[in-house]
Parts: structure tokens; C-alpha cells; sequence
């Protein structure tokens, strides 16, 4: 599963902006490898902006529970 909830390029005057919160997962319903990001970049000259990476292993442990395990970087 690959789903983009937002994924946004602005452009305005010499101000240029990419948006973007994005959520997949690869596996089946009881082990799944996860990744979540989101975040925004400014693509002037400065390059200012904000990034939230997470990588996550899923497993099942009930029918409607998972537990999840991983990494962030900001």
C-alpha cells in the first residue's frame, strides 16, 4: 500500500514550497514493514523546512491490534 494524503508543490514568485504526508506498508495481516513521512521544504536558496521519516515492523497481535517497533528521524 502506497497512500499520499498530501503531496503538494507551491510556487509562488521566488517562494517555492513541497508538501508532503505519505503512509505505506509492505507485508501481509500479521507482519507488515511499515514507513510514515511528512513534512515541508522550502526550495529557495536557504532550504528551510521540516522532515519526520518513521520506519516501522508491525505484527499482529489481536484481531483489530498491532504492535509496532522502529526508527524516527527528524
Amino acid at each position: 500500500l502506497f497512500l499520499a494524503e498530501l503531496l503538494e508543490y507551491r510556487s509562488h514568485e521566488n517562494e517555492n514550497s513541497i508538501d508532503w504526508d505519505l503512509i505505506g506498508w509492505w507485508g501481509g495481516d500479521k507482519h507488515r514493514l511499515w514507513f510514515k513521512s511528512e513534512g515541508e521544504n522550502d526550495t529557495g536558496s536557504s532550504s528551510v523546512g521540516e522532515t519526520d521519516f518513521q520506519l516501522l515492523y508491525g505484527q499482529m497481535i489481536s484481531a483489530y491490534f498491532d504492535a509496532l517497533l522502529g526508527a524516527r528521524y527528524e
